[in-house]
């Protein structure tokens, strides 16, 4: 796979020189850059190649929404990598290509649907998506493949299901095959906890990670007698100790390393950073203070690193399990909202408050644990399910009912 990865690559490295990308197919994941991302858009870029795929592509190149310094920030990524055996310097970040590169040309979207900012142009189209979250827009006039579906545990499992009867059907490599198995596998049993029953997982997920188990590095660690997923729960320990250690990420750090920047219908934009670890613990340990945090929140607030101005809103969804709880480890999470003093947001604050304060699915209790100099600052604890996928429907829809 790296030596593939490799020459496209190069191929199309020459031809972004040459000012001559229209005839390429941009493979996009989301902007927060996660495994799953990152394991759908190589996938899908090799089998969109392949014959009889759901759709044929000639020429597609998987791009990371990022710098390649932030995959320091995924060490879950650069493991998964490893044991995919793909080498990072085959692979193309946005960092790599933005002071050429022309937005307008041809995007395939995997685990998100719509396109940010740096990616549009009035002659961009988008010719394909697959997606698992809610909030989906209509299909693009322009998709030849529009699959989104809700609730999935992975988009690498629809990845999976789109192509594996053109998988099947196919003379592949033995070493690419196994490469991108490794990578798929890999992504769908850190967003669905090894397919933990009762979980994320869904029936999909189940069939995907079933497909691929053997067509992976990881087959000959599964026995008949014991479930299939006996064969990756070391890998999955492995890969979550990973993508959980952030005690070394500063506070700009831990708000970059899992982020999206999202608009509302009337313009308001919102930055939401999804964090494993509790707000005490950051603040009195990576952030050294609550000064110090209120400082480094303030900073980014400004500049996100997008180059798409100041935020009027910033959210920060924490995930944990509480050393404190009668279990010691009672999974729970938080909610920080933040509004700048220069956000068109600060004539509206209460309201916005008491619209996401009646959300039933949310069930934000406000926090009194933490005592913020920032006016526009509240923390919320909230239910345990309700990740960035349930909050952020939630903040714009309010703040869309505001302005």
């Amino acid at each position: 796979m790296n030596t593939l990865l490799a020459a496209t690559r190069s191929k199309f490295m020459a031809d972004l020189r040459a000012k001559s990308i229209s005839n390429w197919i941009i493979v996009l994941g989301n902007q927060s850059n996660d495994l799953d991302s990152l394991a759908s858009s190589i996938a899908f870029s090799y089998l969109s190649t392949l014959s009889n795929a759901p759709i044929s592509l000639k020429q597609a190149i998987p791009v990371v929404q990022s710098s390649r310094e932030d995959l320091n920030l995924r060490p879950e990524n650069r493991l998964a990598l490893s044991n995919a055996k793909i080498d990072t310097n085959s692979l193309i970040f946005f960092s790599d290509i933005k002071d050429d590169f022309d937005p307008a040309t041809n995007y395939a979207l995997v685990d998100h649907s719509t396109l940010d900012n740096q990616w549009k142009s009035p002659e961009s189209d988008v010719v394909a998506v697959i997606d698992h979250h809610d909030g989906a827009p209509d299909r693009y006039p322009s998709a030849l493949l529009w699959d989104v579906r809700t609730p999935v545990g992975s988009c690498a499992s629809l990845v999976t299901d789109n192509f594996k009867h053109a998988w099947a059907q196919s003379i592949i490599d033995s070493d690419t095959e196994r490469s991108i198995a490794d990578l798929l596998i890999q992504a769908i049993i850190v967003d669905t906890n090894n397919l933990k029953q009762g979980g994320k997982a869904q029936s999909v997920d189940f069939e995907a990670y079933d497909f691929l188990l053997p067509r992976s590095s990881f087959a000959g660690i599964h026995q008949a007698s014991q479930p299939s997923t006996v064969a990756t729960s070391d890998l999955f320990g492995s890969l979550s100790e990973c993508k959980n250690d952030v005690s070394a990420l500063n506070t700009t750090q831990l708000l970059q390393r899992d982020y999206k920047r999202v608009y509302a219908s009337n313009g308001i934009s919102l930055g939401l950073a999804s964090v494993p670890m509790s707000l005490e613990d950051w603040i009195c340990g990576n952030a050294s203070g609550i000064d110090s945090f209120e400082r480094d929140m303030q900073r980014f607030t400004q500049d996100d690193g997008k180059g798409e101005g100041a935020l009027d809103l910033l959210g920060i969804g924490t995930s944990y399990h509480d050393p404190n709880s009668k279990s010691g480890h009672k999974h729970r999470r938080e909610l920080l909202l933040h509004v700048p003093s220069s956000s068109k947001l600060n004539a509206h604050l209460d309201k916005l408050r008491k619209g996401i304060e009646a959300d039933e699915l949310l069930k934000l209790k406000i926090s009194g644990n933490f005592a913020f100099s920032l006016n526009g600052t509240v923390v919320y604890n909230q239910n345990k399910h309700a990740s960035r996928k349930q909050y952020m429907p939630a903040l714009i829809s309010n703040i869309n009912n505001l302005i």
